[in-house]
């Protein structure tokens, strides 16, 4: 006998409970995060009171925690989508950002001065914008 399917609730579910586990959010944490879905919708949805899900409540959810709307509504596929290209390039700004900030400075001053008061400064400025 086949192994019995999971459907779109069964993935939307296990989604949301791996994002709640990861992000160590509550149901209504996360539901305050959702705009079209809420804590009770939640728990309808677990109880099995409602076995449908609006395409627009996983499309929001598979787009702000970076899951393949796919897995969810074929079970196709990976579960988690790799971050964009645009994430990407965002990251890398801003470590650029950062290291022209922190990082050049620092360096100038060691290459010129070697200042240990500047230098002891500079490093106490990039470990407070790095916490």
């Amino acid at each position: 006998m086949p192994a019995k399917k999971e459907t779109i609730v069964e993935r939307f579910i296990l989604m949301i409970d791996e994002i709640m586990g990861a992000q160590q959010l509550s149901q209504n944490e996360f539901a305050a995060t959702i705009a079209s879905l809420s804590s009770s919708g939640i728990s309808h949805l677990r109880k099995g009171r409602l076995t449908m899900i609006g395409a627009d409540v996983v499309a929001e959810v598979c787009q702000k925690y970076h899951y393949s709307a796919e897995w969810v509504l074929f079970g196709k596929g990976d579960r988690k989508k790799d971050k964009s290209t645009q994430a990407i390039a965002k990251d890398i700004s801003d470590i650029k950002e950062l290291i022209g900030e922190l990082v050049v400075p620092l360096v100038k001053e060691l290459m010129t001065k070697r200042d240990v008061k500047t230098v002891s400064k500079l490093l106490t400025d990039i470990e407070n914008k790095l916490n």
